[in-house]
């Protein structure tokens, strides 16, 4: 945060070649409250800063899908409190019609 005595150091000038010459503002920590974050997030979040970038981009767009997946799912259960009911019987349903098979959990 800029202290009210320090604002001319706020603004610093910076001479380029040919004699033009830009203002910027000194730069600041962000005022607002970062979330915390648990120890083993936090953990995750650094190995994942170690892949190569276009890892890093395809693990960061599997994990907002994933929020964003996790919030519809509490919408729409949230707008229908029946509709576990109604799935469990449809799971149910399908498996006494032989729709369904063990699940194998070597292949997950």
């Amino acid at each position: 945060m800029v202290r009210e005595n320090d604002e001319q150091d706020a603004i610093k000038s910076i001479d380029f070649a040919g004699g033009l010459c830009y203002s910027i503002c000194a730069v600041e920590e962000p005022s607002f409250e970062v979330p915390k974050m648990t120890k083993l997030l936090q953990e995750a979040f650094n190995k994942a800063s170690e892949l190569p970038e276009t890892e890093q981009d395809t693990l960061a767009k599997w994990l907002l899908e994933e929020l964003q997946s996790e919030r519809e799912w509490d919408r729409l259960f949230a707008e229908s409190p029946d509709i576990l009911e109604r799935l469990g019987d449809e799971a149910i349903d399908a498996h006494k019609k032989g729709k369904t098979r063990p699940m194998d959990f070597e292949r997950l």
